[in-house]
Formats: C-alpha cells, sequence, structure tokens
C-alpha cells in the first residue's frame, strides 16, 4: 500500500464471482468466498518488516494475561509494558464432513448409504474425488460394505464429493504484514495518527502458540471455545494497551485510584441517501437497527438494541445522551467496562449493580449504606454523571492535531450530512407528525472529535451496498477476463486497474468499490476511552492533555481515546453484508406481520 488510497485484496482468478440476489440467499456455510487467496507481500515489504520472536522481545508466558476475543483474534494482556498482544484464530485446518449415516467404500471411495434410499445418502469427502469410476455392473466392487445402487449413483456423487473438497483445506493468510501495512499506510492517514496508537509485527513459533492456547483456554467464555488460536500463523500483532492510559501521563494520574476503559463498537453513524437503495425500510432504519431482526444474530441477545448510531453519530447533546444511556441498558457486544483492565460490565455480566459499583469506586463515591453525605449520590445520578463524561470525551476537540492528520473530508458544508434522514430518532420507533419525519439535520460534530473522524471514513461510502454491487460485479468480471490478481502490495486498486487498460468504466468502479472496503472498516471499529482521575483541576492540566471534568467532584479526569479493530475487509466482504441485509429483512417482515396478527 504505498499510496495513500485505501486499499484492500483481491487473490486468484478462480475465486472471482459476481454477486447476484440469488447468490445472498444461498447458504453455502463453510465455503470461502472471498477472493483473496494467501496475500504475497513483496520482498521489499517482506525485508522491511522481518518481525522478531516474542521471546527476543522479552514476553515470556507467565507475563500474558487473557482479556478478551472477537471473530477472528484473540487478544492477551502484556501488562509490564501496558501492551497487548493479538493472536489469530481459526476453528480447523480441516473442515469436517459429517459421515454419521455412511459408510465410505474404500474401493470406489463412495459413501454408500445404510439405507437402500439412495436420495439419503451422505457423501464422505475422506477420499480422493478424482478416482476412477467402478464398473457400472453390481457386484464389481471388492468392499463388502459396497452394494448395487453405489455405483448407479456414482456421477451425482462423485459432484458432491467435488463440491466438499473445495471446503476441505482452509489456508491461513501468510502474514499479519497486511494488517500493518494496511494500518500505516491507510487508516493512519484517513483517521489520524493521534487515534491510531502504533503497532508491530512479532513472531511466535508452533510451540509458543500452543502453550498460550492452554494458558488462555480456562479463561475464555464457553462460546468462544469453538475456535482456538492458529498455531500454525506464526505471527503477533503487539500494540498499545489501552486500557491504560500511556506512561507519559502517570505523572499527572491520582494515586490509588482505579483506570476505566470503556470500549464503543458505535457502527454506522448515517443511512445511505441514494435513490439506488430498492426496499423502503432500508431507506428509514439504519443498518444496525434493522440488524436487530436478524434471523440469527438476532437471536444472540434476550432484548432487542434499543441503541441507535444515528443518534449518536447526530452530534445533538440530547441524542447523544439518548444513544449512551440506551448502550448501557441494552450493551449487547457494543459496549464493555473494564476497571484496570479487568472486564466490569460486559455482555453476560452487564448488571446495573456492579456497574454502579464500579463508578461508585472510579468516582470515589461511598456506597448508599454509608453515613457520608456523599452516599446520597444515587445510582442514578452515577450513572447519568458517567454518560456526561462518555459525551465530553466523545466531542472532545482535539486542536493540536498535526498537518498529516488531515481528514478525507472537510468541516465545512461538504462534511454535513442529513443526520435525521430516517423518519425518528430510534429508526422509526418513536412516532412522529409526517411534517418531522421529513426534516433533515446536518451533523453537529467536529471533524476533529474522535466521531467526526469516523464519520468521515464512514462516509467515503456514498452509495450504499445497493449502489456498490454493481461496481463489485463489474470489477468481478474485469479481473476474470484479464487472468489477474490484486493484493495491497500492487498499490491501490484503481491504478492497479488503470495499469491494465481498463476502461473508464472499470476505473470508476475500482475507486467506489475502494472507498466502500474502506468504509466498512470504519463502520466496524471500536472506540477505546480511558479515563483516570487527575491529581490536579482540569484548569491546571496542559493544552496537549486531553481531559475532561469529573462531574461528581469537578475534579480533572486524565482521558486516552483510540481507534481500534482495523482490519482490512476481504475484497467479497459485500457478499456477506447483501446476504446478512436479506436475513434482516425477512426477520423485519416476519415480525411486522406476527405483530400484525396479534393486533
Amino acid at each position: 500500500c504505498p499510496n495513500s488510497v485505501p486499499t484492500n485484496c483481491i487473490g486468484t482468478k478462480s475465486r472471482n464471482k459476481a454477486m447476484t440476489k440469488e447468490d445472498a440467499a444461498e447458504e453455502d456455510e463453510g465455503v470461502e468466498l472471498s477472493l483473496g487467496g494467501e496475500v504475497v507481500l513483496t520482498e521489499a515489504h517482506a525485508a522491511s518488516l522481518a518481525p522478531m520472536s516474542l521471546q527476543e522481545a522479552g514476553i515470556q508466558l507467565t507475563d500474558l494475561k487473557y482479556r478478551g476475543e472477537g471473530n477472528f483474534t484473540l487478544v492477551a494482556a502484556y501488562e509490564k509494558k501496558r501492551q497487548v498482544l493479538r493472536f489469530r484464530k481459526v476453528k480447523e485446518p480441516y473442515e469436517k464432513v459429517s459421515t454419521k449415516k455412511t459408510k465410505l467404500c474404500h474401493s470406489c471411495h463412495l459413501g454408500v448409504c445404510e439405507s437402500t434410499d439412495c436420495s439419503n445418502s451422505t457423501i464422505s469427502a475422506a477420499e480422493p474425488a478424482d478416482a476412477a469410476a467402478p464398473s457400472l455392473q453390481s457386484g464389481s466392487c471388492d468392499c463388502p460394505i459396497a452394494a448395487p445402487h453405489c455405483c448407479r449413483c456414482y456421477h451425482s456423487r462423485l459432484i458432491s464429493i467435488k463440491k466438499l473438497q473445495t471446503r476441505k483445506l482452509k489456508k491461513p493468510p501468510k502474514s499479519l504484514n497486511l494488517t500493518y501495512l494496511y494500518i500505516e499506510t491507510v487508516m493512519k492517514h484517513l483517521l489520524g495518527v493521534r487515534f491510531i496508537p502504533p503497532i508491530e509485527v512479532l513472531h511466535a513459533d508452533t510451540e509458543y502458540l500452543t502453550q498460550i492456547n492452554t494458558l488462555m483456554r480456562p479463561f475464555r467464555p464457553q462460546n468462544r471455545l469453538v475456535k482456538d488460536i492458529d498455531v500454525h500463523y506464526h505471527e503477533a500483532i503487539i500494540t498499545s494497551d489501552v486500557a491504560f492510559l500511556p506512561l507519559e501521563l502517570d505523572k499527572f494520574v491520582l494515586e490509588g485510584r482505579p483506570s476505566l476503559c470503556i470500549e464503543l463498537k458505535v457502527k454506522q453513524g448515517f443511512i445511505p441517501v441514494s435513490t439506488l437503495v430498492q426496499e423502503k425500510v432500508r431507506r428509514t432504519w439504519c443498518r444496525f437497527c434493522l440488524m436487530q431482526f436478524h434471523l440469527k444474530k438476532g437471536r444472540q441477545y434476550e432484548t432487542r438494541s434499543q441503541y441507535c448510531p444515528c443518534d449518536l453519530f447526530s452530534g445533538i447533546k440530547s441524542r447523544m445522551v439518548s444513544a449512551l444511556m440506551s448502550l448501557i441498558q441494552t450493551p449487547q457486544n457494543n459496549l464493555r467496562v473494564f476497571k484496570n483492565g479487568t472486564p466490569a460490565y460486559i455482555v453476560g455480566n452487564e448488571s446495573p449493580a456492579d456497574l454502579a459499583a464500579c463508578l461508585r469506586e472510579f468516582f470515589d463515591i461511598p456506597p448508599s449504606s454509608s453515613s457520608s453525605t456523599n452516599a446520597e449520590v444515587t445510582d442514578e445520578q452515577l450513572v447519568a454523571g458517567f454518560v456526561e463524561t462518555l459525551y465530553q470525551a466523545l466531542t472532545y476537540e482535539f486542536k493540536s492535531l498535526p498537518v498529516s492528520d488531515e481528514a478525507p473530508v472537510s468541516a465545512s458544508a461538504e462534511f454535513s450530512y442529513p443526520a435525521d434522514s430516517h423518519y425518528s430518532q430510534l429508526c422509526s420507533r418513536r412516532m412522529q407528525e409526517e411534517q418531522q419525519q421529513q426534516q433533515q439535520q446536518p451533523t453537529q460534530l467536529s471533524i476533529n472529535c474522535v466521531l467526526g473522524r469516523i464519520l468521515s471514513v464512514q462516509l467515503l461510502d456514498r452509495l450504499g451496498i445497493d449502489g456498490t454491487l454493481s461496481h463489485y460485479n463489474r470489477l468481478v468480471k474485469f479481473l476474470q477476463d484479464n487472468d489477474t490478481a490484486w493484493d495491497c502490495s500492487k498499490g491501490s486498486l484503481k491504478d492497479f486497474v488503470e495499469s491494465l487498460q481498463a476502461p473508464l468504466s472499470v476505473i470508476q468502479s475500482a475507486q467506489h468499490y475502494e472507498a466502500y472496503l474502506t468504509s466498512l472498516v470504519a463502520k466496524d471499529c471500536s472506540v477505546m476511552l480511558t479515563l483516570a482521575p487527575s491529581r490536579l483541576p482540569a484548569s491546571e492540566l496542559p493544552d496537549s492533555v486531553a481531559h475532561a471534568k469529573d462531574p461528581v467532584s469537578g475534579r480533572g479526569l486524565l482521558m486516552n481515546l483510540a481507534i481500534v479493530d482495523l482490519d482490512p475487509k476481504p475484497f467479497d466482504k459485500i457478499r456477506l453484508n447483501y446476504k446478512e441485509d436479506l436475513e434482516a429483512l425477512r426477520g423485519f417482515d416476519a415480525t411486522a406481520a406476527k405483530n400484525h396478527r396479534q393486533d
């Protein structure tokens, strides 16, 4: 990624496939849909990024502590230096294919159903699919489990075996250098160096990773144990531990008081105004709220989230406070609170009493049973003060950003967008008069606050998924026709297709789709806000130190803001997003029909 243009990865031509609505509706779990095969960096990149090992960096197993994990990576804290390590996760190196009702004929390589009904047979992919076809005559196979109907279905079964074998082996990406390059050359330019912690790539051998797997497993949530650290993926990313303030701020911290870290998955903060969006509901509901009706994802939580990203990104204080309160009431996985790096308020442990106790300790407020006059501060007041602190932090304007941190969208009218382009504050959940529904207001966020920066990158997607889909299909066809592939080491996608003498329409499609992929990173990123009490009043803290005001005591609060989870999206991410949208729409329609019947 030598250029400052958003980039992503495309792999081998054989995986190129255009996207249709029928494709999205099909379930094909276990099949890699990504156009990307293994990422191959240039020799220059590889030489410049040769990583040292974890052992060479002095990181011992006993120094690591489980911090958390997502779908693709596990995070371990290295508390000695306030750093964290990210390890790639994997399910199984080989996909499991069920042979529960099948006996395998090792002579003809066919799975023979235990019953005589061929239509119920299942196929084992444990044997080669290109074996020579057995004779179609009954009894030609010497295997004791062979049956006459085995060979009659040979050709149809052979096709099934070949399909299954495309799933058999999943090779991990070659290097986390790709993530490193993408963050360093693309996201730092777009979001600003101020908000992105420095990162490095370190090497880890199989034995070391196996030991880390064993060490972390007892502390991991049960629902995450379906994946482990990939012990054949010999690299890890090390970066600052944003659960704590940077070491250089220690001199301002009030000793003996805990630090608090709040993780916010803010999600997409606008609704595309493109006329290419077909379904009315997608023009009036933001994607996050619509995904609450997803037939699978919606069942992960007992209640639907009341949070609406459009409220948070509006820049209007009343709406932002409402959004933050909704996150506290229904956090799902969009809000997590850590005290001194230890989870205090997360999914599965989101008791309001636990949060209140954590806040009392942080704000130094005695329990309500105390005889102290401060005990009159109720839990509700504590939570309200906490939300006020979050609002201050998320709208804090950094006035000393370097010139290199110029945002991709200006803070002028060009940056403003219809933040109220949906029918109500909570995506049609609060009915309003028709005249109010049609009102539109521009966002009031500053371009130099953390939410303003994230929104500016999200807005690189001006067409929405419907408008972008045709560009994706055109681009895939061009790559297929030219028998070529592209990855980050070759520069921007637009420049790459230009070098292949692409027509103007393909060049424009590359530009649109590249912007779409980059916007997805900003839509899925997390904001990490770290707070610690200051020993100085807010008025005495240097301007270079970001700070807020303790709403309870009035003392200064030191704060640090970081944007994390900035890995590049796979080239075919639009396929999964489109399929998820269709699932959410089906769930929405089913819920609407159910409510109509009840009425």
